[in-house]
């Protein structure tokens, strides 16, 4: 009878489960860690949490998960898609292999903007897009507490092929911390103290060699009216960070030790083990350990496996051992160099200078979006292209080099419509097999004020990253460059402050003599001066005070 009982207890709880479930079932929230090996000892962990509610507009709406704050921002400024990254470090695609995410954030803070061309939701007056597009940095810059008030209209460009009101935006210079992770953290159900989150450790975080805290979110409508749309919220946590000896536990290197409990507003926790080896991470054999209450699964696979394992509170641990070694077989686009030289330091000319490498078999089709500042003239006429063989195969004196009209396939200069937006320049062309591909263009500076420099001249002004897009019989994907930064002529920011000194030292000598004059009391100054001509010579003075002085004083009787 107590077995049943219990039972019957077991059941009513879980109809009741399922009673909320779908009387609350306009929002969901699913949590997932995601751990993957990677080369040189280093292993990458990616935490995703996906928020999704069903919002009528007439209506009423009570937010049980989904954060308020970011509901009423999505729907106030008509924003279809938004994805914002704030990323420290440089993931290294020739040592670590491909990632888990594609494209991987670059250096610095990264902004993507869609709004609606139509306003559906929103009550307020329909606003330009560079308007919209102001106010919805200033409210992400002080939802995660950065600096992305200084991203305007003329700093952000909409790439090619993409609507008019798609933007764009990157700041290389900025800087990640603690400030930026609470605020996000806070936005979670559970925050860092269960599910998933609580593996977030904030020292193996910022220790890592790499990592990125990322925000997208957006909304589609449900009907033709748009009265109700489907909104989702998804926050990203990646780090890259090293892995002695190929091992891995999520116990150790995440929380330190601490108790896993589960989130018990998440509709789904999970942890998948990814050992994917066919590009840049060759395997022998991947050893992976799920350890919990009940028992321990113990696994030995060959490459391109994928392992799952619910996070409940029997999870206690997870494992994974894996051994690397040398092989012929390598990553398809294996690396891409960007870089700029100058002939001096200021000089009003440079060359910019794109290197792409081939290092697969078949030729790769390449092509990217540079979005140069209004300052960096590119000349067109000045473009030259060619191509050199590599030896990776004993058959690579086979390979032949091609000719600059059978590389370069595109290129579209778009000048820009104000004097301080930005130059894009597009271009397309095929890597031949086994070769590298050298694009050369020079550049003229335009002159900037003194008053249109950064705080810190001397460091240089920042371009911003340019994403490659590749593709060849099997394989399609992405590279993200960091930013550069770009010296231009700098004027003696000293010299205003001298002459700015000089003049004010000037400027407190005169008036003080000027204010003399005007607030004197001349009569009782020129009567002192009679009074003076009056008694006689100085020196005659002089005499008569010392007589007075030696002179006894005499004594009044009564």
């Amino acid at each position: 009878r107590r077995v049943h009982g219990g039972n019957t207890c077991v059941f009513w709880r879980e109809m009741l489960v399922v009673w909320l479930a779908l009387f609350l079932g306009r929002e969901r929230f699913d949590e997932q860690l995601v751990v993957k090996p990677l080369d040189a000892q280093m292993v990458q962990m990616v935490w995703k949490f996906r928020f999704e509610k069903i919002v009528i507009i007439d209506e009423a709406n009570h937010h049980r998960l989904f954060p308020r704050s970011v509901s009423n921002f999505v729907l106030n400024r008509d924003i279809r898609m938004l994805s914002v990254f704030l990323t420290r470090g440089r993931y290294d695609h020739t040592e670590w292999g491909t990632p888990y995410l594609s494209p991987v954030p670059p250096q610095g803070a990264q902004l993507k903007v869609l709004v609606d061309s139509v306003n559906h939701t929103s009550t307020r007056p329909q606003t330009s897009i560079s308007s919209s597009f102001h106010e919805i940095a200033s409210d992400l810059g002080s939802l995660l507490c950065a600096s992305l008030t200084t991203l305007t209209w003329d700093t952000t460009f909409t790439p090619s092929h993409h609507s008019n009101y798609f933007r764009e935006g990157y700041l290389p210079s900025e800087t990640v911390c603690t400030e930026n992770l609470v605020p996000w953290l806070n936005l979670l159900p559970c925050a860092d103290k269960a599910g998933i989150g609580g593996v977030i450790n904030t020292e193996t975080i910022f220790s890592s060699h790499y990592h990125t805290i990322g925000l997208e979110a957006g909304r589609e409508c449900l009907d033709q009216r748009c009265s109700s749309v489907r909104m989702f919220l998804e926050q990203t946590l990646m780090i890259v960070t090293a892995a002695p000896r190929n091992e891995f536990s999520m116990k150790s290197m995440a929380n330190g030790g601490q108790a896993l409990s589960k989130c018990v507003l998440a509709s789904s926790s999970r942890i998948r083990v990814i050992a994917d080896g066919t590009i840049g991470m060759q395997r022998e054999f991947v050893h992976v350990a799920f350890t919990s209450d009940s028992d321990t699964q113990v696994e030995e696979v060959q490459q391109s496996t994928h392992w799952t394992a619910p996070f409940d509170d029997n999870f206690k641990d997870v494992t994974v051992q894996w051994q690397s070694h040398n092989t012929e077989t390598v990553a398809p686009f294996k690396a891409i160099r960007y870089h700029t030289s100058e002939s001096s330091s200021g000089s009003p000319e440079g060359v910019m200078h794109i290197v792409l490498v081939n290092q697969a078999s078949g030729d790769m089709r390449v092509w990217w979006t540079e979005a140069l500042p209004w300052f960096v003239r590119p000349r067109i006429h000045t473009l030259h292209v060619h191509s050199q063989p590599i030896s990776l195969h004993s058959n690579s004196s086979q390979v032949h080099t091609k000719s600059a009209s059978e590389i370069l396939k595109a290129i579209d200069l778009k000048r820009p419509d104000s004097d301080k937006a930005m130059t894009l320049l597009s271009m397309s062309c095929v890597v031949p097999e086994a070769s590298i591909v050298h694009v050369k263009y020079s550049f003229s500076k335009a002159f900037v004020k003194w008053t249109e420099h950064p705080p810190d001249p001397a460091r240089g002004f920042d371009i911003n990253p340019v994403t490659f897009y590749f593709q060849n019989t099997d394989k399609t994907g992405s590279i993200t460059t960091n930013g550069m930064l770009m010296l231009v002529a700098t004027p003696d920011f000293s010299m205003p402050f001298n002459a700015l000194c000089l003049v004010c030292t000037v400027v407190a000598l005169y008036a003080g003599a000027v204010v003399a004059i005007l607030t004197r009391n001349w009569e009782k100054y020129l009567a002192d001066e009679e009074l003076r001509k009056s008694e006689g010579h100085p020196l005659v003075r002089a005499v008569r005070r010392l007589i007075q002085r030696i002179r006894p004083k005499r004594v009044k009787t009564e």
